[in-house]
């Protein structure tokens, strides 16, 4: 992971990687940023979309948190980040993209929809953030 760094003022704050990697949500939404915007970091809509999805809570203002990280995010950048989130996790090992999907689905009790949305990403990437963060 590239290293971040945030200006505030005159004085430069580099901890969004480590502090993401921690499971710091405002770290994590800095760092979709990040990746979105290109600041300080290659550009990659995909790792955007990831990191955007790990900084959700489970509180009630999830639903509305989902819609203003991911709602704008591109359908390619999406589709592209549900893949490499499903590879990681071992689900598209040689079979197509929408079957890994489905077996997803159903395996964690998700409700059925066509292609990827963003209760998809959500559970995607916080099942790939705990399984490389086992307790």
């Amino acid at each position: 992971m590239g290293r971040v760094a945030r200006s505030y003022g005159t004085t430069r704050v580099a901890w969004a990687p480590s502090s993401a990697d921690k499971g710091y949500a405002k770290a994590q939404s800095e760092l979709g940023i990040a990746y979105e915007t290109g600041r300080g970091v290659e550009r990659d809509e995909a790792l955007a979309v990831i990191w955007f999805a790990r900084s959700l809570g489970d509180g009630d203002d999830a639903p509305k948190n989902a819609a203003m990280f991911l709602g704008a995010r591109t359908p390619a950048a999406k589709q592209q980040a549900a893949l490499q989130l499903l590879i990681k996790l071992g689900y598209a090992a040689g079979v197509p993209a929408a079957m890994a999907v489905e077996v997803f689905r159903r395996s964690e009790g998700l409700s059925d929809a066509d292609g990827v949305d963003d209760a998809l990403l959500v559970a995607l990437a916080r099942k790939q953030w705990a399984a490389s963060h086992p307790s």
